[in-house]
């Protein structure tokens, strides 16, 4: 699975990482197993890594239900921050962001790391090894 995620509450950050070939489908599952989880509960921002992932234009259907799922547990997600580092998937990450402020959280879209830790408050070292790790565990097939 090109995903992986991990939670840190004393931040109250949550830090995804998505690399290759992304579906629909992984992705709603990622999401279903965040929105169950206590430490991502636990958190009020979070940051996903897109840059190495390829991810198809849902369709308007497909970003309803990723929207349905964000909204079944608004207790959580509304009011939250959340930044995104995108490349090659700049659209699909735009779509989705746009997504996640109809349900009134807030999602800015970056081009770089930095930008976005700076904006959401957080160690822009801690994050970037969070994400070292993140990837190594998807190279290793850990996720």
């Amino acid at each position: 699975m090109p995903l992986a995620y991990r939670c840190d509450p004393a931040a109250k950050l949550a830090i995804s990482v998505f690399d290759g070939d992304v579906t629909h489908a992984e992705w709603t599952g990622m999401l279903a197993r965040q929105l169950a989880d206590p430490l991502w509960q636990a958190t009020t921002m979070g940051l996903s890594d897109l840059s190495t992932a390829l991810i198809p234009m849902f369709t308007d259907s497909q970003l309803e239900e990723i929207k349905q799922q964000y909204a079944s547990r608004a207790d959580r997600s509304a009011g939250r921050r959340m930044a995104m580092i995108a490349n090659r998937s700049w659209d699909a990450a735009l779509l989705l962001g746009d997504a996640a402020q109809r349900l009134t959280a807030r999602a800015i879209v970056f081009n770089e790391l930095t930008r976005a830790c700076t904006w959401l408050g957080v160690d822009v070292a801690a994050v970037r090894t969070t994400i070292a790790d993140l990837r190594a565990e998807l190279k290793a097939g850990l996720q």
